[in-house]
């Protein structure tokens, strides 16, 4: 009989250090599991143009008070999804030097016979003079461009 409690409280012990074992094994092994990609480039947010004395909110209205507002539509792209896609009502100004055009500001620019929405990412100057490298959201694709192109720069969107 003590031969089979000794068994017994040997088997016991074996599966006590091996369930202990597999238990470190499995937490090791999650901890060091990847997580998700969610992407961790942060997008640069457009320069902050409209300050809140600019704005007069009423129960039926608001009233935008900056010079030169216009506004835009858009076509379903994608490009520049979710910010700006078909249906949302875009407000615009006409940028008037190089200096009012910043990173993280979306333009819209001239492109042969299409204007096109899309994010400065980029500053710099060459021989040319100075250029902006704009691209939209969901695009890799980068464009140089220059003031002349840019017609548009969006300071609000309305859904």
């Amino acid at each position: 009989m003590d031969k089979k409690k000794s068994l017994y409280l040997s088997l016991l012990i074996m599966f006590f250090i091996l369930g202990w074992f597999l238990n470190s094994v499995i937490q090791t092994i999650s901890i060091h599991q990847e997580k998700p990609y969610l992407g961790d480039e942060e997008i640069i947010s457009p320069y902050n143009r409209v300050k809140e004395n600019d704005l007069q909110l009423f129960p039926e209205k608001l009233i935008i008070n900056f010079p030169g507002l216009s506004l835009a539509s858009y076509t379903n792209t994608n490009s520049m999804d979710p910010l700006l896609d078909e249906g949302a009502t875009g407000i615009e100004i006409t940028p008037k030097t190089e200096e009012d055009i910043h990173i993280g500001d979306v333009v819209a620019y001239q492109s042969g016979n299409d204007l096109i929405p899309h994010r400065v990412v980029q500053t710099g100057e060459d021989g040319q003079g100075v250029y902006y490298i704009v691209k939209g959201d969901n695009s890799e694709n980068l464009e140089k461009i220059r003031f002349g192109q840019i017609k548009y720069v969006l300071i609000g969107v309305l859904y």
